[in-house]
């Protein structure tokens, strides 16, 4: 099929504070990355995550010893609801690849995590087939 592949969440991190001591790395410097990242057009909850690495390092470091206190790490507003899967021309698409063989409920109200486990109904797609709908695959590392 495909294989997807990104940076960790600890990629721009390390861009910023590597090689900094975690004494120096104050809430006003987090604040300072926050800032950046929304300047290059970063989505805030591409930030939270990144800041939520840098929190569970800082909360490892404590656990162990390794560092006295942390800085306050404020998360942004995510505004960033998913309403579905596919567009209706985009499953309209997948209809017309499956074909004849391809039965469809008027609507499927299976729970989110249900569809995504898939079951004996679920049909594996080369990307290619899919023409447009590959970019859909590609919003996340997790191809959800």
């Amino acid at each position: 099929m495909f294989e997807l592949t990104c940076d960790p969440p600890t990629a721009r991190l390390d861009a910023v504070f590597g090689g900094t001591k975690a004494i120096d790395i104050t809430t006003t410097s987090v604040e300072r990355y926050k800032t950046l990242r929304l300047k290059e057009k970063s989505a805030p909850a591409t930030v939270n995550r990144e800041l939520a690495s840098l929190r569970r390092i800082f909360r490892l470091g404590l656990r162990q010893g390794m560092v006295a206190t942390m800085p306050y790490l404020s998360v942004l507003a995510e505004h960033n609801v998913r309403k579905g899967f596919f567009e209706l021309d985009q499953f309209q698409a997948i209809l017309k690849y499956l074909g004849a063989e391809a039965s469809v409920p008027a609507a499927d109200f299976r729970p989110r995590d249900q569809v995504l486990r898939g079951g004996p109904e679920t049909v594996d797609v080369e990307p290619e087939a899919l023409g447009g709908l590959n970019g859909l695959f590609a919003r996340n590392c997790l191809g959800v």
